[in-house]
């Protein structure tokens, strides 16, 4: 199976929560990671197919500034007919507003290669600082997308 024939599968875990008590960044944070360990795909480049990202900070799209934390699992599939390989990004965004507090934080961000270091990335991901900061905050907003290039 290829990542296209995920995109719904990757929908339904990153929007899950629904319940308002449960639907907490971590929550959905988790629900990516639990993404990254199931399914696995075929058809991959065999350095680096299939990653996590991990980025958090201060961007403005257009809008104003605002507070973006990102995480997202990456395929590069092998090379096609055309030589080229096809990158896909799956992307749990969320955004808060831009306070002192958060602009103090930064920009960071951390890869996790591949499946054997899954359990070190999400230790590292779930105890920093960034999700202390936001953890009683109000999201503006949560997007999930799914970009096959």
């Amino acid at each position: 199976m290829s990542p296209e024939d995920y995109v719904f599968v990757f929908e339904q875990y990153c929007l899950a929560p629904t319940n308002k008590d449960s639907d907490t960044i971590l929550t959905r944070l988790r629900a990516v990671l639990s993404f990254y360990r199931h399914p696995r795909f075929s058809d991959l480049a065999e350095s680096k197919g299939d990653m996590l990202l991990f980025q958090y900070g201060v961007y403005d799209w257009g809008s104003g500034p605002c507070f973006e934390l990102d995480l997202n699992r990456q395929f590069i599939e092998q090379e096609r007919d055309d030589d080229d390989d096809v990158f896909s990004q799956f992307h749990l965004n969320c955004y808060y507003a831009a306070d002192e507090r958060l602009t103090a934080l930064g920009k960071d961000s951390r890869w996790c290669p591949d499946l054997s270091e899954l359990d070190q990335f999400a230790v590292w991901v779930e105890g920093h600082t960034v999700l202390a900061a936001v953890a009683t905050l109000s999201r503006l907003s949560t997007e999930v997308t799914c970009e096959l290039l």
